[in-house]
């Protein structure tokens, strides 16, 4: 079946209303009368109820002194739905990319995967430098009392300020390189020990210190500490994934209800063409009541008219559902849920046979359908915790290091530079220091627990992979035979529909010519009359559900939006304050 379907990108992550999302509650106040006043405007021109009263007596035709012609002549149900007032006509591919656009489920899900990318982020920011800058200043006035007065224990004043870059490295370790400045005023009283230096009043003292951890078993290596990164960036996956399947959920909706909305249209015509019939018939027992027709086959018609007519009520009734089906699926504030436009097809229905190979729809479905995408993903995900929790068995051992510089300074103000290296001389103090620190839990429960707990997740997750395959296999199959079934039901309800129009013609031959009109025989006419109309009923139902086949089809396939051109896309996010 070809298609003429061709659609704007749609975005994937979301990316603007996460802008949205970055303006403040104040900025951005919620108003649910605001949001709310679109609809209301639009369901202002909806028309009130119309007065009907309920009747205590019979209509009868038979007593009636125009003839049944002239009587339903102005028979409002019986106007085309072209004719109704604000009929809109709108083709498969302009629903489909007002839903791809506009869909409210559609939008609530797109905003998963910009979520997760957060999350994504949040994991991977954990490696980011972190700047220090730490200063202090402290006072301290110390009064002893010794014999018979007090005598001044301390007096001196503190000012320091540290500052460096403190990072975690993804192979376990952890890092920090700091230059600590502290500066000692204590008058005539005897100053505190600075970094371990013989302190003098009004000097300034420096350090510049290196400082590492790094875990040599448990915690050790790139895979193991970027694994939370690893599983984010799948979710992230999965949530676009998840994101398509709302899309592909959608699109199969829509195309249904576009579908629905044809038959339900079809049924409108073959009811309006059956009422006609049977007001053409009744007209004709009514002119030849003083021949052979008396009340009985008059009323036999009337009955039938009225049924008809409920009919024809409760069709037009269910176009109109459709239409607010569809209205609510595309999400169109131009063509608003409550407002009086009535939605009419203008695409008519594929009548032509697909011919499907079953294995290639199955191989399709494996390399296409998300639900495998979404555990492979899973799989990755579980095996990233397996290798992890094999790691947490290990013995914790970390190397722990750290070198450091310090000594004096004449003035605050003098340069890094020229504190430097090259000119720590015999006042300035180097010391290093390396070590290990090694522990393990006496029995190691809770490691080994969690290992056993994450190889069983793994295995589930594969046996997970392999259902879904069943699943994916089941369903493409049962998807073909639906088309297939479909296509078989459209050629066998049409052969009944020739069938039934040529036994209401051979019903018509005989009144031609002059068979006198009997209860049976008009009550013959009559059902022959609605047995074509419910053969055109079924075939209608055929051509929906046969087109409706196709798009399930390419559903359980995963090619939905390529079978529509829909192309995903992540959209830029907009600049915010």
């Amino acid at each position: 079946m070809s298609r003429n379907v061709i659609l704007a990108a749609v975005a994937v992550a979301a990316a603007s209303v996460l802008g949205g999302c970055a303006t403040s509650v104040d900025e951005a106040p919620f108003d649910p009368r605001g949001l709310a006043a679109n609809q209301r405007e639009a369901a202002k021109g909806l028309a009130p109820s119309e007065s009907l009263a309920l009747p205590g007596k019979l209509d009868s035709l038979a007593d009636s002194p125009v003839t049944p012609k002239e009587r339903f002549k102005d028979e409002g149900l019986l106007n085309p739905l072209s004719t109704e007032p604000k009929v809109v006509k709108i083709d498969l591919r302009e629903a489909i990319q007002r839903a791809v656009v506009n869909n409210l489920d559609v939008k609530v899900a797109s905003y998963s995967p910009a979520i997760e990318e957060t999350r994504y982020t949040e994991a991977d920011a954990r490696f980011d430098p972190t700047f220090i800058f730490n200063p202090t200043i402290e006072r301290n006035k110390t009064v002893q009392f010794a014999g018979g007065g007090q005598v001044l224990g301390a007096d001196y004043t503190r000012a320091a300020v540290e500052t460096g870059i403190r990072q975690l490295l993804d192979t376990g370790g952890e890092y920090s390189l700091t230059y600590s400045l502290q500066h000692v005023d204590a008058g005539n009283s005897a100053p505190p020990s600075a970094f371990g230096q013989n302190s003098a009043s009004n000097q300034y003292y420096q350090e510049l210190r290196l400082q590492i951890t790094q875990p040599i078993l448990r915690d050790f290596g790139r895979d193991t500490n970027r694994a939370r990164i690893t599983i984010n960036r799948n979710n992230q996956q999965i949530a676009v994934l998840d994101f398509r399947e709302k899309l592909e959920e959608t699109l199969v909706n829509l195309e249904r209800t576009y579908w629905t909305l044809v038959q339900a249209q079809r049924e409108v015509e073959i009811q309006q063409e059956l009422l006609q019939n049977t007001i053409n018939t009744a007209n004709t027992l009514y002119q030849r009541r003083d021949q052979d027709v008396n009340r009985l086959q008059i009323s036999q018609a009337n009955s039938s008219i009225e049924t008809r007519r409920a009919q024809l009520v409760r069709a037009k009734a269910r176009v109109a559902d459709f239409g607010d089906d569809l209205k609510l699926l595309m999400s169109d504030s131009q063509i608003a849920v409550g407002g009086t436009e009535l939605l009419l097809p203008a695409t008519p229905p594929a009548l032509q046979q697909v011919l499907l190979d079953p294995a290639n729809q199955i191989d399709a479905a494996l390399l296409n359908r998300q639900e495998l995408g979404q555990q492979q993903l899973r799989i990755d995900s579980a095996l990233v915790a397996l290798r992890v929790a094999k790691n947490n068995e290990q013995p914790r051992l970390d190397l722990v290091g750290s070198a450091s510089l310090q000594g004096s300074a004449e003035e605050f103000d003098d340069s890094l530079y020229e504190f430097g290296i090259e000119q720590f001389g015999s006042g300035y103090t180097g010391l290093m220091s390396l070590g290990f620190q090694y522990e393990y839990p006496l029995g190691n429960r809770a490691a080994k627990s969690i290992f056993r707990r994450a190889q069983l997740q793994y295995l589930q997750a594969n046996d997970s992979y392999r259902q879904i395959i069943e699943k994916v296999v089941s369903d493409v199959k049962k998807a073909c035979r639906e088309v297939q079934t479909t296509w078989t039901e459209i050629v066998r309800t049409r052969q009944a529909q020739f069938a039934a129009a040529d036994a209401l013609r051979s019903v018509q031959i005989r009144e031609d010519a002059s068979e006198p009109l009997t209860p049976e025989f008009v009550d013959l006419k009559l059902r022959q009359q609605e047995t074509l109309a419910q053969a055109q009923r079924d075939h209608a139902a055929a051509v929906s559900g046969y087109n409706i086949s196709l798009a399930a089809l390419e559903r359980v396939k995963g090619t939905l939006l390529k079978y529509n051109n829909v192309v995903m896309e992540e959209a830029t996010l907009p600049k915010t304050r």
